[in-house]
């Protein structure tokens, strides 16, 4: 009888840590819970699949059921699903879809590993850094030795490549006063990826009068000059595609030499310039007045015949 009472003892003993809260949570109890949260290896690009890898785990000596494990996954991921897997003695949901917001059991020295999935998309709308949090809190009547490790985070940049090129060219070749020019200004974005926010600023020839600037769907632009100017924004992101626009000016009775229209691109911190040029019919083409710089002179003629070009790596 006295072995019995040692071994029934000794057995109690072993399993009183998870027993007393397995089933039901002691008041005033505490314990050590933990969570950690790891990141596919970045940096990450667009239309890659994401994986993050979350361990809520109990450090303590006391097993407790309902800890409630939370991971509201980055809203930008596409088609999010999760698998979990506990180690013996504790207990998870097996798996689910988006964010993860579970109550699980956790043995003493305990473990439940949740593993998300989830896609960015081709369009990232110019995110540069993706991030994602996840908490664990003990049940009520539960406190936590150690709250500093309940919450994790990781940062993954996301790497996105854009090749922008502009042109603009002018028609009719030649101009007579009092006549129209008509400014074709071309933005083409060579990929791979998406370009958010690139903006437009057209610098209106002098000696002309606004009448109309057409912008392509992707594009909005202001309807009248503000200090001599027409400013356009993309309002979507631009895919791997040509954008173009149509400026119509009429020049006025005291015009003469080269009326020029430059336009400026602006794309993730990066301006570029792009110029056409019209000379009056019957003048010298090369009366450009103020433009007796010969460095003026072939920047014209570069960009003229190269149109412009800018790449940008953001991440």
């Amino acid at each position: 009888m006295r072995l019995f009472r040692m071994v029934a003892m000794a057995l109690l003993c072993a399993l009183s840590p998870f027993a007393s809260s397995s089933t039901s949570n002691a008041d005033g109890a505490s314990t050590d819970l933990s969570v950690s949260l790891a990141a596919s290896a970045g940096p990450l690009r667009p239309g890659q699949a994401v994986t993050y890898t979350l361990v809520a785990a109990n450090g303590g000596a006391l097993g407790v059921q309902g800890a409630h494990v939370q991971d509201t996954v980055p809203s930008i991921l596409a088609g999010v699903t999760w698998t979990c897997a506990a180690t013996p003695g504790s207990s998870c949901l097996a798996n689910g879809s988006g964010s993860v917001d579970q109550n699980v059991d956790l043995a003493a020295g305990g473990a439940a590993t949740f593993t998300i999935a989830g896609t960015l998309p081709l369009d990232v709308g110019g995110m540069e850094l993706l991030i994602n949090g996840a908490t664990i809190t003990p049940p009520a009547g539960i406190s936590d030795t150690n709250p500093a490790n309940n919450i994790a985070a990781t940062f993954s940049s996301i790497d996105i490549v854009v090749k922008l090129a502009i042109t603009n060219t002018a028609a009719p070749a030649t101009y007579v006063r009092g006549g129209t020019i008509d400014y074709t200004i071309v933005v083409t974005n060579q990929g791979p990826d998406f370009a958010t926010g690139v903006m437009l600023e057209d610098i209106l020839p002098a000696n002309t009068t606004f009448v109309s600037i057409t912008a392509p769907p992707a594009f909005s632009c202001g309807t009248q000059p503000l200090g001599g100017r027409i400013f356009c924004g993309a309002t979507v992101s631009l895919p791997v595609s040509s954008n173009t626009f149509v400026l119509r000016v009429n020049v006025g009775p005291g015009a003469s030499g080269t009326i020029s229209d430059f336009v400026i691109m602006s794309y993730g911190g990066i301006s570029i310039e792009t110029v056409a040029a019209v000379d009056l019919a019957g003048a010298n083409p090369d009366a450009v007045p103020g433009a007796s710089s010969p460095a003026w002179l072939l920047l014209a003629l570069a960009v003229l015949l190269a149109g412009a070009v800018a790449t940008r790596r953001m991440g």
